[in-house]
């Protein structure tokens, strides 16, 4: 998904905030939230089934969590566990989260009091060995899929989930940790959510301190669409818009003689380009690019920089032929890979 981000410098933390920017409430379907909790008990499970979130039904909310757990190194003892919410969810409360919800978001704690941040539908991590990458266990986190955050001193953790169908985005404790994922099974558990919503859990031993949390979430728009998509449908495209004149076209030539630096690179493109050129391989079905010319997998956003950039040399071809590919993943799979392999 990848929403547009505010970036800002902690200066006493010397560190980089993420979130999204302010301009997002503008897709909320109301100012105020669709649905709220506040100050909820929240059992520790081992195979939580969560408490429900009213009225967040649906499969394009924007949820912001607050958990208040207890203060102390390792508060989930030895094993470790976790905080968190599953969106997508099955109405029948009887069932765990783990197998109810199409995704789960998790702020995840190991037995060394570590914090961890996860997003997808694999992660009800229960051992410490988990967290920590033992691939052993059937849940277990790596540095890339469960990066690290500081837990709050004072036990208050915050997170905000942006959904979007099965794209998941998850800001935590401020921005100071993000991570993105899918849902499982695409739009096949998009039904669910109508019935469904959003259930909140502690994961963690039995006799562990109770959480207390309070919850709110808002039904998201479609900007400029009337009607937002529903499960199995195509987006329809936005009404027509007039556009912005184009900007007069930079002649290359008067570029490169005016700045040697310029002139050096673009010479070079200009010699390499076509070595980034891939014929139809395997499943890739289509003429498509390649980041460089060792690479024989399509990679998306390299796509679309490389197919832009290098169009007048004749890449046109091979950059359609790479959206090509891509959408025809999305077709088999019901996601949109980020790389393809022949």
């Amino acid at each position: 998904m990848s929403v547009a981000i505010d970036v800002t410098y902690h200066r006493d933390e010397n560190m980089l905030l993420f979130n999204p920017v302010a301009e997002i409430a503008l897709l909320h379907s109301t100012p105020k939230p669709s649905a709220t909790l506040d100050a909820v008990s929240l059992p520790a499970s081992r195979n939580p089934t969560g408490v429900v979130l009213p009225g967040a039904q649906g499969s394009r909310l924007d949820i912001v969590v607050n958990f208040s757990i207890a203060v102390g190194d390792g508060p989930f003892g030895a094993a470790g566990g976790s905080v968190g919410f599953g969106v997508l969810c099955d109405a029948d409360v009887t069932v765990p989260a783990a197998d109810a919800c199409a995704a789960n978001a998790s702020f995840l704690i190991d037995g060394s009091g570590q914090g961890h941040l996860a997003v997808g539908r694999t992660i009800l991590v229960n051992s410490s060995d988990a967290l920590k990458g033992q691939a052993n266990s059937s849940s277990f986190c790596t540095p890339a899929t469960c990066p690290r955050v500081a837990v709050p001193s004072d036990g208050q953790i915050s997170l905000r989930l942006l959904v979007d169908g099965s794209s998941l985005e998850l800001y935590a404790n401020g921005g100071r940790a993000v991570v993105d994922g899918l849902s499982v099974g695409g739009s096949v558990n998009l039904a669910r959510a109508a019935a469904g919503g959003v259930r909140l859990f502690v994961n963690a031993s039995s006799s562990a301190a109770p959480v207390r949390a309070s919850a709110a979430a808002w039904h998201m728009e479609c900007g400029d669409m009337k009607r937002c998509p529903q499960p199995g449908e195509d987006a329809a495209p936005p009404p027509r818009q007039s556009r912005a004149k184009r900007p007069v076209k930079v002649d290359d030539e008067s570029v490169r003689r005016d700045d040697p630096d310029q002139e050096l690179c673009q010479g070079y493109v200009e010699r390499v380009a076509n070595e980034t050129w891939r014929e139809p391989a395997g499943v890739l079905r289509y003429p498509y690019l390649v980041p460089a010319g060792p690479y024989q997998q399509c990679w998306d956003w390299d796509s679309v920089f490389l197919g832009t950039a290098t169009l007048r040399l004749g890449a046109g071809r091979y950059f359609a032929g790479s959206m090509q590919n891509f959408l025809a993943a999305v077709v088999r799979h019901r996601v949109s890979p980020f790389d393809a392999n022949p």
